[in-house]
Formats: C-alpha cells, structure tokens, sequence
C-alpha cells in the first residue's frame, strides 16, 4: 500500500497487517450489508438470478447497546469535586475550563457516540487541539485560541510506535477533496524530546500516484497550518480508546479488535435464519391458479383482476374437465415461521454470547431484534464485561481531560490550571445495578462506623475528601473550631 510506502520512506517501519483487511469488513458489518455474504446468485435451472439477504443490522444493534451500557447522561466527571455537566459557576479554575471544553465540543454526545465506534473499528483516538493560537514567525507558540477534539477511527489510524501495547506515535491519514482535486492528509503525532505534530499533505492526480506538496499553506484550506508545529509537551497529544478485549486477530497489533470481531459467523447464521423468514413467507402466500378459460368472459372482460398476484395462469389446469374445481386450484403452503424464530432465538444467543452481553439479551419481536431486558445482575456476564470495558474508558477519560488541561498550559498559555487535578468518574450503574440498594448498605456500614461519613460523601457525591470531610462535619453538627468556653454557673 501507498501509505504504508510514504511512511517507510519517512523512516517510520510500518507495515501492512491483517487488521487493516478485518477493520474494512467490520466497518461493512456496521452498515449492514456485506457484499461477499449478503449478494449472491442463484441458479433457477435456466440462469443465475442476482439476490440479496435481508440484514438484521445486528453490529449496528450490539455497538448502540455497548455505547448505552458504558458511557450515558448518568456518567459524573468531577474535576476538583465539581461536577463539570453542571450549570454553575465554578470554585476551580481548572473544572471551568474543563467543563468549558466539553460543552463547546459536545463531548457528552460525542463521547457517547465514540463508544459506539471504537465498539466497531475496535479502536478511536480522541485528538483535542489548538486552534487560532497566536504563532511567532517561527511558529513559536505565543497562546490564546480555543480547543476542538477529533474522534478517529481505526480505519484512518496507523501505529507507530508502542511499547507493552501503550503506542506512543501514531500516523492519521485521511482523504480531502479541494477543488475537484483529491488530497492525501497525513498527521503525524512523534516524540522528539517533546511532542511534535507533522502535517504533510500528498497530490492523487492519479489512482496509486502521490505527489507531495512542498508548502502546505498554499493549498486552500491549510493556509493556517504549518508544516511542523511543537506541543512542547511529553504528554501524548492524543488518546486511544478500545474496548478491553484481547487482539486474536493480530496479538502483535497495538490495536484493539471489534466486539463482534468473534461472532462474525453467528451474524452471518443470524442473517441467514432472518433471510429465510422473509423467503419463508413471500413464497408461502396463498396462491390460486386459474384455468385460462377462467381468466376472460364471454364480453371479453377479465373474472380475476389481472393485479392480484394472489392468481396465477396454469395452462391445461382444466384439460378434460367439466367442473368448476377443475379450473380453480388453491394452494396454501404450510408456513415453518415457529422452527425458523426458533432457530433465530439460538442465533442470537450465540451472537449476544460472543459480544459479550450474555446469552437472552436480545429477542427477535415484531420483525426486528430488541433488549430483551434492562436490568442485569452483578453475577451476569454482560455486567462483568461492562465493568472490564469500564477499566480502560476511565483510563482514556482520565488522559482525555489532563491532555486538555495540558494544551490549556502549554499551548493557549492559560494560567490558574493544575497540571495534575483530582479527577473522579462515576460511571453510573444505575441500569444494571441497583444503586438505592448499594447506597442503603454503605449507610449502614456509616452507621455502624465501618464506613467514615465523608468517604460515603466521596464515593457518592463525587466530592474530594476535603469537601466531603467538611460537608460531613457540618451535616454531623460538628464544629470545625473549638467553642469557647463559659464559665459554670
């Protein structure tokens, strides 16, 4: 591959791998229609008919219930005790400016909707970047702007470096169009003592032809991007996010793999019990077929109406015959609708296994595949997953929001931010746990003095332990000073 060849001559040994031909598949998955499984011939004794399986859409299905599971309105980011989705003005600085970034990006929905994708491609990169920084002449960093965050797919992300699978360097290469012409972007993110950030930019007059642009800034659209830009910073300009599943694929891929990765053939027998369902009942109608003395009366006007495919000519159906049953036959196929739902119940099963939600999650209702439940229980598997898929989005949360505060630092040159705030994620549980019932044991445990007043304020309220220590002692009656003494009567 071209893009493969370019980064070589760059200096960086990259190669193609077997996750790029998997990645393509499970973004087609996603849309639904996969042209090696879902068109197909069939020969009719005469010649070959082109035909498509109907799609139950299910890698669709699976990522929007992972996204729902893991990231939703009930998440609660704090940073320094504030909870940044509210609408108040803040003690922090920091949270301020946190909070400013993520509502100016709508990262609530966004990040939703990242789930949803790194669930498919396996993984996404989350890139926040300065933008309208004051540059000196040369681009020496001189501050201000504002921050906008790109979510990348897996498709348009080509590791560079890594080490115990943390990557360290990536490429992002992307298509532009720009007046009529076809453009190559590549973004490289490297470390050179600090992080730099490349921006080259390749001609495709040609297909297979890349012909690099010499000055960047020429091109309309790039005007204010430079060839080469420092962050100044050894903090990774860029955050990955995957799900927690080990790459079977490519175990020597830094990349991770789709949650449906596994259960490829489970989708396919899916799709193919669906299909049959449709078959089943298109070819299963009543059908009458008529003598072609039935089709006319003697005014030559027809008996049936020609429009109804529920009547079929039959040359010599009435051959010999004088009676009226000669010259009308009904056949009513009998339909196997309760075998085939049957067989897509134990498919979705499997599928639902595979992706990790455990068996009975999903059911086949009313023509399309629904949530068969909405609790789960902390023994299931699909909470287990959950909780496993949780450690590694807290993570990518986590270098989300101090990379933002980094760039705030060091690139818009903003002061009053703490490098290392105390940040807190809750991710809300409520769906799948019981959350009055958890909080009415740990009060409890608070009355019987196992747990402190101010670590239960902690772990629910999402307070640092000096808000919670002081909300505590001022709910307990709790004086912070001494009073002062009065004399004895």
């Amino acid at each position: 591959m071209i893009v493969y060849d370019i980064l070589n001559k760059l200096g960086y040994n990259v190669q193609p791998t077997e996750m790029d031909e998997n990645i393509r598949l499970w973004a087609q998955w996603r849309r639904g229609k996969v042209d090696s499984f879902h068109k197909y011939n069939w020969y009719n004794g005469e010649r070959d008919i082109q035909c498509v399986r109907s799609s139950l859409q299910l890698a669709k299905s699976v990522t929007e219930s992972w996204a729902d599971l893991l990231f939703s309105e009930k998440c609660v980011i704090t940073v320094e005790g504030e909870d940044i989705a509210n609408d108040e003005e803040f003690a922090s600085q920091t949270a301020a400016f946190v909070k400013s970034v993520f509502d100016s990006n709508n990262l609530w929905i966004r990040l939703s909707e990242a789930q949803e994708l790194k669930c498919a491609y396996g993984t996404v990169a989350y890139i926040p970047r300065a933008r309208n920084v004051g540059l000196s002449a040369g681009n020496g960093i001189l501050g201000g702007g504002d921050i906008i965050t790109d979510v990348i797919t897996a498709n348009m992300i080509i590791p560079l470096s890594w080490e115990n699978g943390v990557i360290n360097e990536i490429a992002v290469v992307s298509d532009k169009a720009i007046g009529g012409v076809k453009y190559a972007y590549f973004q490289l993110f490297v470390l050179n003592g600090v992080y730099e950030i490349h921006n080259l930019l390749y001609k495709i007059p040609d297909a297979g032809c890349y012909v690099p642009i010499e000055d960047i800034t020429a091109i309309p659209g790039f005007e204010k991007i430079p060839a080469k830009i420092s962050t100044g910073s050894r903090v990774r300009p860029f955050v990955i996010d995957r799900p927690n599943i080990a790459n079977n694929i490519d175990p020597r891929s830094p990349l991770g793999i789709s949650v449906y990765a596994n259960a490829v053939d489970a989708m396919m027998q899916c799709d193919l019990t669906f299909d049959s369902m449709s078959t089943e009942i298109s070819l299963g109608r009543t059908r009458i077929f008529v003598a072609p003395e039935m089709l006319k009366n003697l005014n030559g006007k027809p008996y049936f109406d020609p429009k109804d495919a529920m009547f079929q000519f039959m040359p010599g159906l009435a051959m010999g015959a004088n009676s009226v049953n000669s010259y009308i036959e009904v056949v009513q196929p009998q339909l196997r609708i309760a075998e085939l739902e049957e067989g897509l119940r134990l498919a979705l099963n499997v599928f639902s296994s595979k992706c990790g939600l455990g068996e009975n999650y999903y059911r086949y209702s009313g023509g399309a595949v629904t949530t068969a439940t909405q609790i789960i229980s902390e023994q299931s598997a699909a909470f287990r997953a959950k909780k496993k898929h949780e450690t590694v989005l807290e993570a990518a949360l986590y270098d989300l929001i101090r990379l933002i505060i980094d760039i705030g630092i060091n690139t818009m040159k903003m002061s009053g931010l703490k490098p290392e705030p105390q940040i807190k994620i809750s991710f809300g549980d409520s769906i799948i746990e019981d959350v009055q019932a958890l909080k009415k044991q740990d009060m409890l445990e608070v009355s019987q003095g196992i747990m402190k007043n101010w670590e239960y304020r902690m772990k629910w309220y999402g307070e640092t332990e000096e808000q919670a220590k002081a909300a505590a002692g001022a709910d307990a009656g709790v004086q912070t000073e001494p009073a002062p003494s009065v004399p004895l009567q």
